[in-house]
C-alpha cells in the first residue's frame, strides 16, 4: 500500500482525476445495464431500464476502477523517478486527543448541515437527487451502502488523499483545499448537490489539513450522507420538506432563526478551538528530507 504515497498531483493531474472519475460513471452504467441483460436472459424477461431500480453499489463501485487505475499507474511511474512519497493518512492533533476532535467535528458537520439548508432552499430542485431518494426508498440496503460507505470512501480518497494532498506540495493550502472542494462538486454533476458539496469540501479539506487524517474526513463525508439517508428512509414528509417548514408546523417561526444563529456562533467557537489546538503545520509533506522538485501531473 505505500506504493499508493508516491503519486502527488499538481492542479492539472487533479482535473484530470476529477475527468476520468466522471467518466468512469459511464462505465458504472454499463456494468449495470449488463447486470439487467443477464437477469432479464435468466428470467426470461425483457429488461426494465428504471434508474429508480438502478443497482447503485455496483455502479458507484465500478465508476471508480479507471481512476483507481490511473492513479495506480501514476504511483508507480512516481515511485522509479524517485519521487519523495507523502502519506495518504498522517494523523496529528496537537494538544487535542483523537475522541475530542471526533466529539468537536462532529459538532461542527452538524452545523454545517443546518446551516447549509437555507442555501439549498433555494436552488432549484435536482431530478438527479430526488432519484437518488427514490433508490433509498426502494433499495435501502443497497443505495444506503453506497451512499453512506463507498461515497465517503471513495470520494475522500481521490478527492482529499490524491487531489488537494498533492496540490498541497506546489501552492497554497487555500488554494489547494479551494480547487479540490470546486472539483468534488464538479463531480456531483448537478447544481443543487455541486453547491452544497463544495461547501461540504472546503469544511473537508481544512479538517484534513490540519488534522492529516484521512479518516477523519471519511467520518463527516459518512455522517453528511447517512443523516441524507435516514430523512429518506423514516421520514414521513413530503420529499420538498425542509427544516423551516418542519419547525413551523410546530414552533414559532423566529425559533428556527434562532437555531441557525446558534448554529452559526456554535460553528465559529468549534472552528476557533480547533485552529488554536490543532498543529498549525500540516502532516502531509514527504516522508524524506531531501524532496525532489515538483514532478509533472
Amino acid at each position: 500500500m505505500k506504493l499508493f504515497n508516491f503519486y502527488k498531483p499538481k492542479w492539472g493531474g487533479a482535473l484530470l482525476l476529477a475527468v476520468i472519475t466522471m467518466a468512469g460513471q459511464l462505465l458504472g452504467a454499463f456494468a449495470w445495464i449488463i447486470q439487467l441483460v443477464i437477469e432479464g436472459l435468466i428470467r426470461g424477461e425483457r429488461p426494465a431500464y428504471s434508474l429508480d431500480s438502478m443497482n447503485m453499489l455496483l455502479v458507484y463501485v465500478v465508476s471508480f476502477i479507471p481512476v483507481a487505475f490511473f492513479i495506480w499507474r501514476r504511483s508507480v511511474t512516481f515511485k522509479e523517478r524517485g519521487e519523495a512519497p507523502v502519506p495518504l493518512n498522517a494523523p496529528q492533533f496537537g494538544s487535542l486527543n483523537v475522541f475530542a476532535v471526533i466529539g468537536l467535528v462532529l459538532l461542527l458537520t452538524f452545523c454545517v448541515i443546518v446551516l447549509i439548508e437555507p442555501i439549498e432552499n433555494i436552488l432549484p430542485e435536482s431530478d438527479a437527487l430526488e432519484q437518488i431518494f427514490n433508490m433509498i426508498r426502494k433499495h435501502p440496503v443497497n443505495t444506503a451502502l453506497a451512499v453512506c460507505i463507498a461515497a465517503p470512501v471513495l470520494e475522500e480518497i481521490v478527492c482529499r488523499g490524491y487531489m488537494m494532498r498533492g496540490m498541497l506540495q506546489y501552492m497554497k493550502p487555500w488554494q489547494a483545499i479551494a480547487i479540490s472542494a470546486f472539483l468534488f462538486a464538479a463531480i456531483h454533476g448537478n447544481l443543487a448537490q455541486g453547491v452544497t458539496a463544495f461547501i461540504l469540501g472546503i469544511l473537508l479539506g481544512w479538517i484534513y489539513y490540519r488534522t492529516g487524517s484521512l479518516l477523519m474526513s471519511m467520518m463527516i463525508h459518512f455522517a453528511v450522507n447517512t443523516s441524507s439517508t435516514m430523512v429518506a428512509l423514516f421520514a414521513s414528509m413530503p420529499e420538498d420538506a425542509s427544516l423551516q417548514s418542519i419547525m413551523g408546523n410546530t414552533h414559532p417561526e423566529w425559533d428556527y432563526y434562532l437555531l441557525l444563529g446558534f448554529c452559526a456562533v456554535l460553528l465559529v467557537a468549534i472552528v476557533w478551538i480547533l485552529h488554536k489546538n490543532l498543529p498549525s503545520s500540516t502532516s502531509l509533506k514527504p516522508l524524506c528530507p531531501d524532496p525532489v522538485a515538483p514532478a509533472e501531473n
